[in-house]
């Protein structure tokens, strides 16, 4: 397969297996109609980064939900930050982000595992 895309490197499998989890849910109380991104960089046990993204609008009232499917636990030293979840290195915090403005948050397995809702109060829109 490597050679159909000119890839002289070690064949790498074309399909990915993931596993289904319940999965922790980011929600916010933001402007109406706003998106919101939360964003985590992971590396592939082949070495590979990307970005695992998801987006969401918010309703009319400005509530705004994003699931997530991996735990990033906090008590590491942020410049050391790695948490293997499976296959897959987690490599930073989830970067929740409205417009121009963002904020770290961290997800146990426990929450990931337990469809835990996360309420942030972060962007608050207060009427």
């Amino acid at each position: 397969m490597s050679h159909l895309f000119g890839d002289e490197r070690e064949s790498l499998s074309p399909y990915k297996l993931f596993e289904l989890v319940p999965g922790a849910t980011i929600e916010l109380q933001i402007e109406p109609h706003a998106l919101m991104t939360a964003e985590l960089p992971l590396k592939t046990p082949s070495g590979r980064h990307f970005m695992y993204r998801a987006v969401n609008r918010a309703d009319e009232k400005g509530r705004a939900q994003i699931r997530v499917p991996y735990a990033n636990p906090l008590g590491r030293p942020r410049s050391k930050f790695k948490q293997r979840v499976d296959r897959v290195e987690v490599l930073g915090p989830y970067v929740v982000r409205v417009g121009e403005r963002q904020f770290h948050i961290h997800i146990s397995e426990e929450e990931i595992q337990n469809a835990a809702i996360l309420r942030a109060r972060a962007f608050e829109v207060f009427k």
